[in-house]
């Protein structure tokens, strides 16, 4: 995967920001995945593109992010860090199928 220099990663130059963490339905995710132009037609916006094709997010499954959405499928939730309007952080949560109010990372 190379250093951290390599990845991008510089620590000496430090910056302050101020993120928002908020919770995200598939569903809402959803919607700043896949974005619309001006003519309304709809696009992936590229830092949710695979990793392999230069996306930001290593381990997200746009996969599994559609089959909820498109599914009817519940127990999906994302908490998404913010800066801005844009996601700079995501983790998923799947709630466990067995027990109330417990989620898998």
């Amino acid at each position: 995967m190379g250093s951290e220099r390599e990845r991008g990663f510089n620590p000496e130059m430090r910056e302050e920001k101020t993120v928002r963490v908020s919770p995200l339905t598939a569903a809402e995710l959803y919607g700043h995945v896949y974005k619309r132009d001006d003519q309304g037609e709809q696009y992936l916006d590229a830092r949710f593109e695979d990793a392999q094709r230069g996306g930001r997010f290593t381990y997200f499954d746009r996969g599994k992010l559609a089959s909820y959405v498109h599914g009817s499928k519940e127990g999906l939730v994302y908490i998404a860090a913010f800066d801005g309007d844009q996601i700079i952080g995501l983790q998923e949560l799947q709630k466990d199928p067995n027990q109330e109010n417990v989620y898998w990372m």
